[in-house]
């Protein structure tokens, strides 16, 4: 069997696996996860993504090719994710590049825009030992933003970050569960602005539950619970 996109091969495999991608216009494009539990490496190049979850779904950032990364949504791409229905999910686990601390594998990387709606998102990236660059369950690079509207999201690091900021992080709604080990759950050193929802983080082995070192972080509405 010749494989060829021509032949809507690259398409029927991703229906195979739980995927469907449509167009809705010039560099608009909608993806459905339906029970989709055998992807590795998601990566968003370009354009204007809405992400639909049904069901359980799961992201697994296989090989050192991709840097580890599980989902990655790249400079001047905007995703937004939301579950049909409210009880959808999806997991996304990084994989280790290094058995060192210069490990920089991270299982969600937000280097464009990223908007959480809704569903049940769980982000998880483990390291051997502490790792030394940035690196997270999720991280948010020097020009990319998330916002979270609502859902229940949580980034669970060990020897990593659950949630490293270097730009933009904004948060209206929802609820967001934090944990680092060996590394502080959050740490920011962009801007970090909560207006709404509930933030839980903490650092298992004993460390800093929430990090400032950056330009702001501003507290408007909401709740930040850390210890």
């Amino acid at each position: 069997h010749n494989f060829s996109s021509v032949n809507n091969d690259v398409m029927d495999l991703l229906n195979d696996h739980g995927i469907r991608v449509t167009s809705s216009g010039e560099n608009s494009f909608q993806l459905r996860m339906t029970n989709a539990t055998t992807i590795q490496n998601l990566e968003l190049s370009r354009g204007t993504w809405e992400i639909e979850l049904n069901g359980s779904n799961v992201l697994e950032g296989k090989g050192k090719g991709f840097n580890g990364c599980g989902l990655r949504i790249n400079d001047w791409t905007s995703a937004t994710i939301k579950a049909e229905p409210e009880s959808a999910s999806l997991k996304v686990q990084n994989y280790p590049t290094k058995k060192t601390r210069d490990d920089t594998s991270s299982a969600i990387v937000v280097a464009g825009i990223f908007t959480i709606e809704s569903g049940t998102i769980e982000a998880a990236a483990d390291a051997e030992q502490n790792s030394e660059p940035v690196s997270g369950a999720i991280v948010v690079q020097s020009n990319g933003t998330l916002n979270i509207s609502g859902g229940s999201v949580t980034a669970a690091g060990t020897h990593k970050n659950g949630v490293y900021v270097r730009r933009n992080f904004q948060m209206t709604g929802g609820s967001l569960t934090v944990t680092g080990s060996g590394k502080p759950g959050i740490e920011n050193v962009g801007s970090f602005e909560l207006s709404g929802g509930t933030i839980s983080t903490k650092s298992n082995s004993g460390g800093i539950g929430f990090l400032q070192s950056g330009r702001s972080a501003t507290i408007q509405a909401g709740e930040l619970i850390t210890d």
